[in-house]
């Protein structure tokens, strides 16, 4: 009789993943099943609280394994190597091209001619203080190309479809427009270095953006810009999208702690008193107020926690407008993709509940503001998690499945390398 019941005996061991979250609050690890009747689907999920960035490394290392522990106890598997996906700073992205041609002859596009295409953008350099996290495609250009277009579209959808995905065109060339998100050297290297404490093998790196992106996406109009903002614990995420296209992530860091720790300098708090006074504060009323003047705050307020409250929320409405202000300016002077005059923000983030923080994001950006997905019967923090667990999901799915098609489907071992079969059942 076997020592653990097989609880998910309809997904083969090689299609077992198991992805961990680090972010600045918390640790999340969950295993997800690859499947093709079954779909995709998350299997287990678990999430330990942490302040992150106070451990130090060899209880980073603890944490991060208990929370594996956990996760592949609840699923029924023992794990052999995890793709690791933690916030960082410096993640980015360029825009780049490549090119692959058939010698001037017309030729039908397939998956090798795409994949052609995009391992040529994927060779673009990103610099010797880079390296590259991920590449995303977001434009396909057919060259020289025979245009088929169907009885019910019209010439302008046509387009837009075998921009999308040209699979089945046939022209003389293929361009893969795609998007580099970069981050600074070494970022995977510490990350190689958590799997190895961990004595695992590590699969793959996920960048946390990318990984929103691919959860939010299907949630998003699909004609017109969208700004996402994922404003959160010490980061915060800039995701700009033209027509279901990604065009721009930036990452900077500025968040909700940034926020308390002044407070707490300020006004002499202590961390905790200065989180509390934070989360009643209406940075609306601070910006009108700072606006006005500190004296004012005095003569229209009462003393005591109402002069606290006043000058908490001036301090957050003056770092708040100062911070988007700078971002706003900088996406809008981008000569590549400018921040168009129409469009959506989609708020989202823990750092988002800030009250009034909306209002200020639409009066600097002059574009309506929702929170999240725009769907009034989801909480904000519950609905971003859910979000990013898709997008992880489907991020980890895709290396997979791309590393299955490159090495084939016999590998086993470390012979493989990072490529190897990530975990196997109880026996």
């Amino acid at each position: 009789m076997p020592a653990t019941v097989k609880l998910h005996q309809d997904f083969p061991s090689e299609n077992l993943l198991v992805v961990v979250l680090i972010s600045s609050r918390h640790v999340t690890g969950l295993v997800a099943g690859m499947g093709q009747a079954l779909g995709n689907q998350t299997l287990a999920y678990k999430r330990v609280d942490v302040v992150w960035d106070t451990l130090e490394e060899i209880r980073q290392i603890e944490v991060v394994s208990e929370v594996i522990r956990r996760v592949c106890d609840s699923a029924g598997i023992v794990p052999r190597s995890v793709y690791l996906s933690r916030s960082e700073v410096s993640l980015s992205s360029r825009l780049v091209a490549g090119d692959t041609d058939f010698d001037g002859l017309l030729h039908d596009i397939g998956d090798h001619e795409m994949a052609w295409a995009l391992r040529r953008a994927e060779e673009k350099p990103v610099g010797t203080e880079q390296e590259l996290i991920d590449l995303i495609p977001v434009r396909w250009v057919v060259n020289g190309e025979i245009t088929r277009t169907h009885l019910h579209e019209s010439r302008e959808e046509r387009r837009e479809a075998k921009h999308r995905f040209p699979f089945g065109e046939r022209g003389k060339g293929l361009t893969c427009q795609a998007l580099q998100i970069i981050a600074r050297r070494g970022y995977r290297a510490e990350l190689e270095r958590l799997a190895a404490g961990l004595n695992l093998d590590l699969d793959g790196v996920i960048a946390q953006p990318a990984a929103l992106y691919r959860g939010i996406s299907g949630t998003l109009p699909n004609r017109g810009w969208s700004l996402v903002i994922d404003c959160g614990a010490r980061h915060t995420s800039f995701l700009l999208r033209s027509h279901e296209r990604l065009l721009n992530v930036r990452t900077f860091e500025f968040g909700g702690d940034v926020l308390t720790e002044r407070l707490a300098k300020d006004l002499d708090l202590t961390f905790g008193r200065a989180q509390d006074l934070k989360h009643g504060l209406d940075i609306t009323i601070g910006s009108s107020v700072a606006n006005q003047g500190q004296q004012s705050i005095f003569s229209t307020v009462e003393a005591g926690d109402d002069v606290l409250r006043a000058q908490a929320a001036g301090t957050c409405a003056r770092l708040v407008r100062e911070f988007f202000t700078e971002r706003a300016r900088e996406l809008q002077d981008d000569a590549d993709n400018p921040l168009p005059r129409k469009g959506t923000i989609h708020l989202v983030g823990n750092a988002s509940r800030l009250g009034g923080l909306a209002p200020v994001l639409a009066d600097i950006f002059g574009l309506d503001v929702v929170l999240g997905s725009g769907k009034g019967d989801r909480e904000i923090g519950a609905e971003l998690e859910g979000l990013l667990l898709t997008g992880l999901m489907v991020s980890a799915i895709d290396q997979r499945r791309t590393a299955n098609e490159l090495h084939g489907t016999t590998m086993s071992g470390k012979a493989m390398g990072v490529w190897a079969w990530l975990t196997r059942r109880f026996e």
